[in-house]
């Protein structure tokens, strides 16, 4: 009965929902046009007429169908993009079955499933019985540095959670995702003629050559750990003995032990001395902690079972991309991501989604949020 209902109701409503797909995407949301991101939070809130909402500190955006503070249903969604103001990729194009367009994908198709969603559900007199807060932030692209308080302090009152991030290559949804440490590390020794110092040279370019193979090192295929130093910069010629040398480390793993195991193994590379006189430091530019498989697959299984009695496999992947469900992991809630329509290529000029997996998802999501 419930597929006949969604049959109708996306039948009524599909037309509008890609007006708003093309309102959203035609309006730029880079993470730092301030005043883009407020119009597009106000073009989809006039759509959420049927949920109560109010705006949040830097740029977010609450939707809830109840006041209750606990023992909900936390949605969650980014409405920034990676494409700035002067990009030449502003625009919405349909081709067939495909839909192209910044942030199609990564991730106003995702929000836009999530919002129609609960509006079905709202349409079956089913959004009641449920108590749902949808949580919309705006810098997510950039690290969600700035509302990831926000984030913690909905996800704390949650039973469980789904992130609207784009689905897998075939349709699967994320029930695991790696940790990032982002590190800049610097060397500090004394300049001098490279012609007359030779013992007690303090080079800050050999000290950090040293850092960089121990970085290297953390490299483990079976545990998934990969350890990139993807910038080195130092020196200013030749025939000088560089004072200063600096890198910019990536790491990522896959699990919370993983984690505890890196943390001390970068406090050991920091304490190492290798050159006398040379200073080493280091900072943590960015963070996000693992969202840990072995946490979320009872509820990812729950869904599956319930999937099966509408003809639907639910297949699930592990990412080694991060987004905001690794916050919401890390307080301890059950979260699933990769609600989102299918597609690919984001961040780049050829970003898409399948238009027809739009409908999909939506009907994926409520049959979700009826079974959580």
């Amino acid at each position: 009965m419930i597929k006949q209902q969604f049959i109708n109701f996306y039948k009524n409503e599909e037309s509008e929902i890609f007006r708003l797909l093309t309102d959203l995407v035609e309006t730029n949301s880079y993470s730092f046009n301030e005043k883009g991101i407020k119009k597009c939070l106000n073009i989809f809130s006039k759509k959420a007429n049927f949920l109560s909402y109010k705006f949040l500190e830097n740029n977010c955006l609450l939707l809830e169908n109840s006041s209750s503070g606990k023992d909900y249903i936390l949605l969650m969604g980014h409405m920034d993009t990676v494409f700035p103001e002067d990009s030449k990729f502003q625009k919405i194009l349909f081709e067939g079955d495909v839909v192209k367009g910044p942030g199609t994908y990564d991730m106003k198709g995702g929000l836009v499933v999530a919002l129609y969603a609960l509006k079905f559900l709202h349409f079956i007199g089913e959004l009641n019985n449920l108590n749902i807060k949808f949580l919309i932030n705006s810098d997510e692209e950039i690290g969600s540095l700035k509302s990831k308080t926000l984030i913690e302090k909905y996800a704390k009152g949650a039973n469980c959670a789904i992130v609207f991030e784009g689905a897998g290559e075939n349709g699967e949804v994320v029930t695991g995702r790696k940790g990032k440490i982002g590190l800049k590390a610097f060397s500090k020794g004394e300049a001098g003629h490279a012609a007359f110092i030779i013992k007690g040279k303090k080079s800050a370019i050999l000290d950090i050559a040293h850092r960089i193979i121990d970085f290297e090192n953390l490299n483990d295929i079976k545990k998934r750990i990969s350890c990139n130093v993807g910038k080195v910069a130092g020196g200013i010629g030749a025939n000088t003995v560089p004072d200063y040398a600096e890198i910019m480390i990536d790491i990522r793993y896959s699990c919370k032990e993983d984690g505890d195991y890196l943390a001390k193994k970068i406090l050991d590379i920091a304490n190492k001395s290798y050159i006398k006189g040379v200073k080493f430091e280091m900072i943590k530019t960015s963070e996000r902690p693992c969202m840990d498989e072995n946490d979320n697959m009872k509820f990812f299984n729950k869904l599956k079972e319930q999937f099966s009695n509408y003809g639907i496999n639910l297949k699930n992947e592990f990412r080694n991309g991060v987004s905001d469900a690794n916050f919401i992991s890390a307080c301890g809630v059950p979260v699933l991501d990769g609600f989102g329509p299918l597609g690919g290529n984001d961040h780049s000029d050829k970003e898409f989604i399948i238009k027809d997996s739009v409908s999909e998802r939506i009907f994926l999501t409520a049959v979700a949020l009826k079974s959580s």
